[in-house]
């Protein structure tokens, strides 16, 4: 997370304490799951995966559907497919807020891209 500029409290909380977890939190970071590894099949991660990303998201819906959510757990083009489905359902889905780890990474690599081809525009031009 070393993307993330600002400093934080973080706290683990058992399953059992989940809506307690929630409750007034702000930023929620889903990394839940079985992470890939080259000798899984992609649908097995997802198999295994989705179920704990459902009741997540169910739980975000109920307890803490104002904050943001970043999703980092795998596959991310599905978990977090399952995660907008689920607070659609809940009438608690904000895309402003729903996001991924990926996107975060280019959004800060964004700047140092636009420079690198502000330089070769300038230099074609020349």
């Amino acid at each position: 997370m070393s993307h993330v500029a600002t400093a934080g409290e973080v706290n683990g909380y058992i399953s059992e304490k989940l809506g307690n977890a929630l409750q007034g939190t702000k930023i929620i970071i889903i990394a839940a799951g079985v992470p890939w590894k080259p000798n899984i099949v992609q649908v097995d991660l997802f198999n295994t995966n989705v179920p704990i990303i459902r009741d997540l998201a169910q739980a975000i819906g109920e307890d803490s559907p104002e904050a943001h959510i970043l999703i980092i757990s795998d596959p991310v083009n599905s978990t977090i497919s399952i995660v907008t489905e689920v607070l659609k359902k809940a009438s608690k889905f904000n895309p402003a807020k729903l996001s991924t780890e990926e996107e975060k990474r280019i959004q800060a690599a964004l700047p140092k891209l636009k420079k690198n081809i502000e330089k070769c525009v300038n230099f074609l031009s020349a």
